[in-house]
């Protein structure tokens, strides 16, 4: 009861301070906090973890807005981090890690979501990113949309609620969407969708596909519905749904009918290299959740060994990303905590 009290006081309290700091004359807090993140925490919280990780911890950085500085907030923004770990990293390597960053959780309430990869997995994601940034990003922020809006529904304080609506706001301004954003409509979301998927959207006008263009899709991967006029659904042209089903990693599953021409589309460059771009993006995010969940998402190795298959399946593109990305190529390999 004593606890519960205490953490509805805290709450409570942080819901004032994130409010009151909204103002500009905070601004200066906000900057030096960052600052206090950067150059003192992160790097006594990476040596207390290199303490606890045996030698497989490289480096500690820091990700989101504590990192580029946007959005950036001392009462809401939490400090999410990326762990750069050792090929040779062992699982008892990595649950001591995961084991002391959980203490220092405890100890430091800001210290956010842990993600796990080694530097090649990083340079893969980062290569990625560097040539397909117009689309992966967009289709990243969509995604944490719906995880948004799902967690300002069951937001068990006013001080959560809060911190999801405002995290709405951010992705709105990060899409181009002004207004209220709790209350975009699947339109102005499928506009800024439509807007980064125009340069690939050319290659398909004016082609003759099996299925009517306006048949309802659904995007398991961006957990949405496709060319739909339902209120949950984003509205997209039919050319712009095509592309998605050309790209993304569950694109067979949009059009499952229609993987012939998926895979006959999926081969003309534009389409092939920005599918490989989130592909990989997605797998190196994958090689994370296998180090820090476990047990692991229902149905995660089946995923995974797709988008292994499809970026090994084109030598030219193999050859480019290290052999040391893929974990389900050995027949019998077991993903494991560490993913090995």
């Amino acid at each position: 009861m004593q606890n519960r009290l205490t953490q509805t006081w805290a709450t409570e309290a942080l819901y004032w301070l994130d409010r009151a700091s909204d103002r500009g004359i905070f601004s200066p807090v906000h900057a030096s906090a960052r600052q206090f993140y950067l150059r003192v925490f992160t790097p006594a919280l990476e040596s207390y973890l290199r303490a606890h990780a045996n030698g497989a911890l490289l480096a500690l950085e820091p990700r989101h807005s504590a990192r580029s500085g946007r959005h950036f907030r001392i009462f809401r923004s939490d400090l999410d981090v990326t762990a750069v770990i050792s090929e040779s990293a062992s699982n008892e390597d990595l649950r001591e890690l995961l084991a002391a960053y959980a203490e220092a959780g405890r100890r430091f309430p800001f210290l956010g979501e842990l993600e796990i990869n080694t530097a090649d997995e990083l340079s893969a994601k980062r290569q990625a990113l560097e040539t397909h940034a117009a689309l992966i990003e967009p289709v990243y922020w969509l995604r944490k949309w719906r995880y948004q809006t799902e967690a300002l529904k069951t937001a068990p304080t006013r001080y959560h609620s809060a911190k999801a609506s405002k995290a709405l706001h951010a992705l709105g301004r990060n899409l181009g969407v002004t207004g209220a954003a709790a209350a975009v409509s699947g339109r102005a979301l499928g506009q800024a969708l439509e807007h980064a998927l125009e340069p690939l959207v050319t290659h398909v006008r004016g082609q003759a596909w099996w299925r009517s263009p306006l048949e309802p899709a659904y995007s398991y991967f961006l957990d949405w519905r496709l060319a739909g006029t339902s209120p949950g659904a984003l509205a997209l042209s039919p050319e712009a749904s095509r592309v998605l089903a050309c790209v993304l990693p569950d694109g067979l599953d949009i059009y499952p009918q229609e993987a012939a021409r998926i895979d006959e589309l999926r081969r003309a460059a534009p389409f092939f290299d920005a599918a490989c771009a989130l592909h990989i993006y997605e797998l190196v995010i994958c090689r994370s959740v296998e180090r820090t969940r476990e047990p692991l998402p229902e149905g995660h190795t089946d995923w995974v060994q797709r988008l292994e298959s499809f970026i090994t399946s084109n030598p030219l593109l193999s050859r480019r990303v290290s052999p040391r990305l893929f974990r389900y190529g050995d027949e019998g390999a077991e993903p494991g905590i560490a993913g090995s």
